[in-house]
Formats: C-alpha cells, structure tokens, sequence
C-alpha cells in the first residue's frame, strides 16, 4: 500500500470507538473545568486589584505633575507620595496573596485532582484495550491474531506480529512512567492502548487552548 509516501498497512484487531469518546470527553471536560476554575478565578485579576491598580496610577500622575511644579507644591507632593507608597503596599499584598491561592489551587486541581481522575479511570478500564493492533505477515498481508505453532513436546509457540503500537508511538511510549502504567492489565502491552492513554489525549488537547488562554489574559 502506498501513498505519498510508501508504508505497510497498519490493521486493528480490535478498537472501542464509545469508551474513546468517553475517555476524550472525560479527559477534555475534567481539563476545561479545573484549568477554566484557576483561569477565571484565581488568575484573573479581581475587581478589587484592578481598582487599586487604577488608583495607584492616577495618584503617580498626579505626583509626577506636582513634582513639575517645584517647591511650591512641596506639601501637596509629599502627601501624594506618601499615597502613592501606601497604595503600592496595598497593590504588592493582593497580589502576593493571588499567588499564593493560586499555587493552592494548582496543587489541588492540577495535582490532586489529576491523580484522582487518572486513578479513577485506571480501574474502570483495568485490563480494558481501548486500541488493539492486529498481528500481520508481510508475506500474505493476512490476519495472524492468534496463530500457533504446536511442538512436539506440547509446548506452544505464539508468531509475534511484526507490527509493534510502543515502536508507532515512539517516543511518547518510552518518556514518564505514566505510559508504563497505562499498560498495566493489558494482555498484550507492545500492541494494545489502555484508557489512561485516550484521556490524556482529551487533557492535552484542551490544555494546549488553555494555555494560550493564559497567555493572552497575562497581555490583557
């Protein structure tokens, strides 16, 4: 088979197309709810800061034009700037403390709440292939899923497939030892994807658009 570009047909033995709807929605809607939470609510800035913020600098005008006019206008600047100092304090304090709550966010949706889906979605498809590729002969391009030869001594020998999923997605199959434990329970590891594997699909996804989301809400 060839196309742009020649390659052998990869063949499925089996494949789930409902649970990779649900593991990708699972996935997208868990990633758009906590990222969309820490977004809008702790990394925004809020009504409050932004008053302050708007405060501080009419009053840093409002200093600089007095500092203009000379020591004529020495009592009135230094009130401005004692103003100004106290208003910058007020300013520095909200945001150390949106930092902190946001770093507590973090660590609870991001962290904690991660661990606790993936964990979740580990055991309802324990041992579950959501994507199984098929075994195939090069030289007949037919079918091998359970072919065997029979020794005399009774012993079984099992034709391994030629094919290989962990060499197609390489090298996103070999990094972390999240890819490791999405192949737990899985009868045939070198050729089948679990459920953990199509969420964080889902979770990439979105958190790929979120990421822009939080670039754009640091220019506003």
């Amino acid at each position: 088979m060839f196309g742009l570009l020649p390659h052998s047909p990869i063949i499925l033995s089996e494949v789930r197309p409902l649970d990779i709807w649900l593991l990708l929605g699972i996935g997208m809607v868990w990633e758009l709810v906590s990222r969309g939470i820490l977004l809008l609510v702790y990394k925004k800035k809020s009504s409050a800061l932004v008053k302050k913020e708007s405060e501080l600098e009419i009053a840093t005008r409002k200093t600089e034009k007095l500092q203009k006019m000379g020591p004529s206008k020495f009592v009135e600047t230094s009130k401005m700037e004692r103003s100004c100092l106290a208003l910058e304090r007020e300013v520095t304090t909200m945001k150390e403390q949106r930092k902190i709550s946001t770093q507590s966010a973090e660590k609870i949706l991001g962290r904690d709440g991660n661990m606790a889906v993936a964990a979740l979605v580990f055991l309802l498809f324990y041992g579950v292939p959501i994507m199984t590729l098929a075994a195939v002969d090069d030289n007949q391009n037919e079918l091998l899923s359970s072919l065997s030869i029979e020794e005399d001594a009774g012993a079984s020998l099992t034709t391994p497939p030629p094919q290989s999923l962990r060499a197609i997605m390489f090298p996103i199959s070999y990094i972390g030892m999240g890819m490791r434990v999405a192949r737990w329970g899985l009868e045939d590891i070198n050729n089948s994807m679990g459920g953990l594997v199509v969420m964080w699909s889902g979770q990439v996804f979105i958190g790929k658009l979120m990421d822009a989301a939080d670039a754009l809400l640091l220019v506003l």
